[in-house]
């Protein structure tokens, strides 16, 4: 069993905005202790976690283009009879939309680009074979989404193709179809089905 002994949190969050443009930011920490009675030593010990989060974004909205630049970053590290775990993960990435119409028909193209990385550690671990990482992957996705009227619906066409390079992995190229109808009843309800 696990016993919770203490929990201490702090979350900041800051946001700027000025015209079209804004900046987000969130930090946060938490730390926990607790107590574990291991099932095959009967050993009560102290195990401890510290995580940390950073999360930043730039962005820009007028109404027909949105475009975002982001970072966010995890650490956590855990204290036990293992040693010290340490994970990291970091990801930056921008993104960017336009609404248009062609003819009467409004559609959506945009962009997506991310890149990925997270790490891994804990060499002092006496119970077996534990092999670190530091493994990043990058992607970007192009897509394109058209709103057709259908009555009183309205059906969603779109397309998404997405390319991802992997460290010590299968990169991955795929082509993704959406398709969606949405009806709001005269109540406001709003009912939808996407595939």
């Amino acid at each position: 069993y696990d016993y919770a002994r203490d929990y201490k949190g702090n979350d900041y969050f800051f946001r700027i905005e000025k015209g079209y443009w804004s900046v987000l930011g969130e930090f946060g920490e938490a730390k926990s202790k607790w107590d574990y009675t291991s099932s095959w030593t009967g050993i009560t010990e102290e195990d401890e976690q510290e995580n940390k989060y950073t999360r930043l974004s730039l962005n820009y909205a007028d109404g027909t283009n949105t475009g975002r630049v982001y970072y966010h970053q995890n650490k956590r590290d855990i204290f036990d009879s293992s040693g010290a775990t340490n994970y990291r993960d970091k990801t930056l990435g921008a993104t960017f939309n336009r609404k248009q119409t062609l003819g009467d028909i409004p559609f959506v193209w945009g962009m997506d680009w991310r890149q990925e990385q997270a790490d891994y550690d804990n060499t002092k671990n006496p119970y077996g074979d534990n092999k670190p990482y530091d493994l990043t992957r990058n992607g970007f996705a192009p897509y394109v989404e058209a709103t057709v009227p259908v009555g009183q619906a309205n059906l969603g066409l779109g397309l998404r193709y997405e390319h991802w390079n992997v460290d010590n992995g299968d990169n991955v190229n795929e082509f993704i179809p959406r398709v969606s109808l949405n009806y709001e009843s005269p109540s406001g309800q709003l009912w939808y089905a996407t595939a």
